[in-house]
Formats: C-alpha cells, sequence, structure tokens
C-alpha cells in the first residue's frame, strides 16, 4: 500500500473517530525508509468543535537520499456558521539548489469568496520567480481578478480587474 493511500486511511480514520465525538481532537504520524533511499514522514490531525465547526491538516515530507527534500500539506476547515476553506501547497527543494514550491487557498463565506494560486521557482544559479493569480468575489456580486509576477533583480508587475456583478469594468476600491 502505498504511503499516500496509508496517510488517507489514516486521515479518513481520525476524520470518523472524531465525527462520532460532540467535539474532539484526534492525531496520527508516520516515519519510514522509502523506496528512494531517503525517509518519509507524514501527519494528520481532525478536530471538532461543539458548534459544528471542523479542521483538518496533513503534511507529508520525503528525502530522496540525494539531497532533495519534497514536503506537500493541505488543510480544510468548516466554520459552524457555514464558512468554509482549504489551503494545500508542495515544495521541492533540490540538492543542486534548485527550488519549485507552487500552492493555493480558497475560502468562502456568507461576505463573499477568494481563490488564489501561485507558484515560485530558484535555478541552481540563484535566478528566483514567481507568480500570483487571485480571483475574489463579493457578496454583492462585484469582481477581482488580479495577477501578480515577479522576478529577482528585475522586480514585479501587478494587473488588476475589478468588475461590478453584470460583467462592467468599474474602478477598483482603493481600502
Amino acid at each position: 500500500m502505498s504511503m499516500k493511500r496509508m496517510l488517507m486511511m489514516a486521515v479518513m480514520t481520525m476524520a470518523l473517530a472524531v465525527a462520532g465525538n460532540a467535539q474532539g481532537v484526534a492525531h496520527g504520524r508516520t516515519l519510514h525508509k522509502n523506496a528512494q533511499s531517503g525517509v518519509t514522514s507524514a501527519h494528520g490531525t481532525v478536530a471538532k468543535g461543539p458548534n459544528g465547526g471542523a479542521i483538518a491538516h496533513g503534511r507529508r515530507t520525503s528525502t530522496d537520499g540525494q539531497g532533495s527534500v519534497t514536503t506537500a500539506g493541505g488543510s480544510a476547515w468548516r466554520g459552524p456558521n457555514g464558512a468554509k476553506g482549504a489551503r494545500g501547497g508542495t515544495t521541492t527543494v533540490n540538492g543542486d539548489g534548485s527550488a519549485t514550491h507552487k500552492s493555493g487557498f480558497a475560502a468562502t463565506g456568507k461576505n463573499g469568496s477568494i481563490e488564489s494560486t501561485g507558484s515560485s521557482q530558484r535555478s541552481a544559479d540563484g535566478a528566483v520567480s514567481g507568480e500570483r493569480q487571485t480571483d475574489i468575489t463579493a457578496k454583492d456580486g462585484d469582481t477581482y481578478q488580479g495577477e501578480t509576477t515577479w522576478t529577482k533583480g528585475q522586480g514585479y508587475q501587478h494587473t488588476g480587474t475589478c468588475k461590478d456583478a453584470s460583467g462592467n469594468v468599474i474602478s477598483c476600491p482603493k481600502k
């Protein structure tokens, strides 16, 4: 059975144990040698509050015996009043010093929603760049779509557009 599958099963089992309680917390952890001559560790936690709120989090980190490390994690939550959100990301650092990162999050509630994804990378020679895309929808239907890109030594660029609920471009609030 794969490590990913074992972690998923452990988190689901913990979630079921916590779901049976009015409130509670469950946590699990594992560590073992992997097929890439490295080590893999993983952990997961779930919790449920007395008013219906809940959260789950998991992370997995692996080395490959050649100096590279990859870690991936995610969290999801639900508030007692219906708000909910999630975040996830993966980072890899290679033995030559190069690295990549990708992450994103999303949340929704009575006042609207937000979703954002991004990535960054570093080459072995130290060149660094990244980008982030963000979309927001307000409770009245107005939207914002923005993108930021940056490169080390060259600065950053940002574009953003706001629209009303009918899709007409409007000026973005300065708050």
